[in-house]
């Protein structure tokens, strides 16, 4: 998939915490943010499959239970599963 043909992250963010109070924008700004750090902390290579199951695992900076990781893992799994973090990142800093 090209850039081109990728969704706008910040759109598929918005569809993902519709309707919790992260669609607030003091609360969807740094959620945003902690996505776009994540990405950029780790290897390039690392694909949206893997990353949905590891935030939702509780891995990385996330380790209980709570909305806010659940939302990052369906952020990610909004995604082909082959997507890599790089392509993910590129998109969020071409928007």
């Amino acid at each position: 998939m090209s850039i081109l043909e990728m969704p706008n992250p910040s759109e598929v963010l918005r569809a993902v915490v519709e309707g919790s109070v992260y669609s607030q924008p003091d609360r969807f700004t740094p959620l945003l943010h902690d996505i776009r750090s994540l990405l950029r902390s780790l290897g390039g290579d690392v694909t949206a499959g893997s990353l949905a199951h590891t935030v939702r695992q509780g891995v990385y900076f996330l380790r209980t239970a709570h909305q806010r990781r659940d939302l990052m893992a369906e952020f990610f799994e909004s995604y082909p599963q082959a997507m890599t973090a790089t392509e993910i990142l590129k998109t969020m800093e071409n928007v």
